[in-house]
């Protein structure tokens, strides 16, 4: 992780401006810093969780619906037409067994009749069969009863064109959708597999070709994906104002600080310097010698020794340095 001084120096800033910081700014900037890559750490484990769970959810969910659709398939195609079917062939097997039992019955009293009077059998009735199973109605048609020129209450096939014609272009819109929608989430891509090859795919899944390419190419996590792009280029555009800001903050500062030093330096300068013009007036001590003298509390210059005149004026020297730190420490 990029330390403060790092952030800053991408900012632009030199190392003797970074250095030249207050110590309590770059903490309390480093203490920010850190919370907010703590923070953002949490939460990209937070999503490597979420999405771990999502990934098991999903695929007990596809598990789930592919046995649904299965057993979908499994009633509509072999439970429903054997149950339809049934009714028919137990018709049929009436109508046998009703057959079976006339030709027996024919042949039993020809039988008796030829024993008795020696003629001829006459020929059994003919077995009439079942009708041929019905072809499922294929894409543009439908069963429809009573039909002209078909057998009353009977189901007969017929073809409608109108139909067809728009199953045909609702397909066609499905695929033209399916090719925006990816070209959309994925930079303006082309499908990677042939429209052929994914209605084959989706019919063998049990789903709508819309449904199936949503399922493999991902749709909803891209999507979730474009939107926490999106939001993360938003959250930078903030931090990056609110570096901007707090380094704004800081300049203004930092100048504040040094032209106060500069003021009182300047001021320090002029009052000890050798200007007259600029230089604090002072009084001149001698009456308060004097007075002292007088009193008996000071001794008397014109009398001192040469050591004790040194040891006077170092102190007095020594008062005013003190007098003037204590000035410039009040200032």
């Amino acid at each position: 992780m990029a330390t403060v001084a790092e952030i800053l120096a991408q900012t632009g800033m030199t190392k003797e401006q970074i250095d030249a910081l207050d110590a309590k700014v770059i903490s309390a900037f480093g203490g920010v810093l850190t919370q907010a890559q703590q923070e953002a750490q949490r939460a990209e484990e937070a999503a490597q969780r979420a999405e771990a769970e999502r990934a098991a959810a999903a695929a007990e969910l596809d598990k789930a619906s592919l046995e649904r659709r299965s057993n979908i398939d499994f009633y509509e195609n072999k439970i429903v037409p054997s149950l339809t079917g049934w009714e028919e062939e137990k018709k049929r097997l009436q109508s046998e067994i009703t057959n079976a039992t006339a030709v027996a019955n024919f042949y039993k009293t020809q039988n008796e009749g030829a024993r008795e009077s020696g003629f001829v059998p006459k020929e059994a009735p003919v077995f009439t069969p079942p009708a041929a199973p019905v072809t499922p109605p294929q894409s543009g048609s439908a069963y429809v009863t009573n039909a002209p020129g078909s057998t009353p209450g009977s189901p007969t096939f017929q073809f409608d064109p109108n139909a067809f014609k728009r199953e045909m272009a609702g397909a066609t819109l499905e695929l033209e959708n399916l090719r925006w929608k990816y070209g959309q989430l994925y930079g303006g891509q082309p499908l990677p597999i042939a429209p052929s090859e994914l209605i084959a795919q989706a019919e063998s899944q049990k789903l709508s070709p819309t449904d199936y390419a949503a399922k493999i190419f991902k749709f909803s996590e891209r999507e979730a994906e474009l939107a926490a792009a999106r939001a993360k280029a938003h959250d930078d555009e903030i931090a990056k104002a609110a570096v901007a800001e707090e380094q704004r903050k800081h300049a203004e500062e930092v100048k504040k600080l040094q032209d106060d030093f500069n003021a009182k330096e300047r001021q320090r300068i002029e009052n000890g310097g050798n200007n007259p013009d600029v230089r604090q007036a002072t009084t001149s001590r001698m009456a308060e010698v004097r007075r002292g003298v007088a009193e008996g509390v000071r001794p008397d210059p014109l009398k001192m020794t040469d050591a004790e005149r040194r040891s006077a004026t170092r102190k007095t020297i020594h008062g005013e340095i003190a007098d003037r730190e204590m000035a410039g420490a009040s200032a």
